[in-house]
């Protein structure tokens, strides 16, 4: 194991100045463990600070951060994201495509141009629970190709950058 994973979505934010969660977080740090996030966009400008005020050293955004559809990239927490990648140690998934409209190749290109490909890795987001009539596995992979056009930047995205985020050895 190597982290958690924070499901946030309809839920509220967690209280991460309170004592319980200042204990939890810190024996996140001392095992350098990686804090996973699903929570939608204008959330995280609330959720990410406490994170890194807290010294977590790898905090993962799932599913390109789940920008409104109806705002894209121009979602002020996507845009908070972007100005997030300064810190070091947040990551974004490259999954869920489906359950962010239309904003995929565009996230992608932003992310890119923020994070670099050091700091995105790729999720298949399947079996695609709640969205089983989307494309295939195969199909969720082929869009990896068109979303991060660059060989060498898509080998670190599926290779290089995991290995290192979800410390693999070789």
């Amino acid at each position: 194991m190597v982290g958690i994973r924070l499901n946030l979505l309809c839920q509220p934010n967690p209280d991460f100045a309170s004592p319980s969660w200042q204990q939890f977080l810190g024996h996140l740090v001392t095992q350098r463990w990686q804090v996973e996030l699903q929570v939608e966009a204008g959330r995280l400008p609330a959720v990410i600070p406490p994170l890194l005020r807290a010294r977590v050293t790898r905090a993962v955004v799932d599913h390109f951060e789940r920008p409104d559809p109806k705002l894209g990239i121009d979602d002020p927490g996507f845009r908070s994201l972007l100005l997030s990648s300064n810190a070091g140690c947040v990551w974004v998934k490259l999954s869920g495509a489906c359950r962010n409209g239309n904003t995929a190749e565009a996230a992608a290109r932003s992310l890119l141009g923020a994070f670099g490909p050091t700091h995105l890795v790729w999720g298949s987001d399947w079996p695609h629970s709640q969205f089983e009539t989307v494309p295939s596995l195969e199909a969720a992979r082929e869009a990896l190709d068109i979303r991060v056009p660059d060989l060498n930047e898509r080998h670190a995205v599926l290779t290089d950058t995991p290995a290192k985020l979800f410390q693999f050895y070789t």
